[in-house]
């Protein structure tokens, strides 16, 4: 068993308020969920309207298949049109 865990800090660029980038987060790990079937949740600072940090965790029967899979949800990230990925951690354990 391989676990894949993947730390991402985000900027969301149009969050004004808190409510705003809940929102924007919401939407990104319910993709996350039903996209590629893995948990997230913030675990970074709560209180900043514009940064965010998200822990995502997968679990696979192959390293290869877990690296793969790790480096899709990093591309998802990157291609997402209200947010913008300003470092990402992935670790294949």
């Amino acid at each position: 068993m391989y676990v894949g865990i993947i730390q991402v800090d985000l900027i969301i660029r149009e969050a004004h308020s808190l409510k705003d980038k809940r929102r924007v987060l919401r939407s990104i790990k319910d993709r996350l969920r039903v996209r590629f079937q893995v948990a997230a949740a913030e675990v970074g600072v709560l209180d900043d309207r514009r940064e965010a940090t998200l822990g995502i965790s997968l679990v696979a029967n192959d390293a290869t298949h877990a690296q793969k899979r790790c480096q899709s949800i990093l591309n998802f990230l990157e291609s997402h049109p209200a947010a913008d990925v300003e470092d990402s951690q992935m670790e294949i354990i």
